[in-house]
Order: C-alpha cells, then structure tokens, then sequence
C-alpha cells in the first residue's frame, strides 16, 4: 500500500504500528488509495462515496 499512496515507506509504517497519527495529506493519500472520502474515514460519514 505505501508504493501505491504515495506515502514514504517509514510514515506508512508508523501509522500502521500506531507510532505516528495521520496528517491532512496522509489521509487524502489514504482516501484515494481506497476510493473513499476522507470523512468516512475519520468517522464523519458513514457513507464512503466521495463528493466531486
């Protein structure tokens, strides 16, 4: 997953073991990985359909 997010390696992993939390841009990278919004994936949504 971190090659394609686009995220460094060393942060993927330091979210993924709970060392780091995720900034702004991390979770947009995140959001686009999955193809959800990023309000339904702190939680502000339930519904994962993005808003273009």
């Amino acid at each position: 997953m971190a090659e394609q997010t686009s995220l460094p390696l060393e942060t993927y992993l330091q979210l993924e073991q709970g060392k780091r939390c995720p900034s702004a841009i991390d979770l947009i990278f995140i959001a686009d990985f999955y193809n959800v919004s990023v309000d339904y994936l702190i939680g502000r949504s339930e519904k994962p359909d993005r808003v273009n």
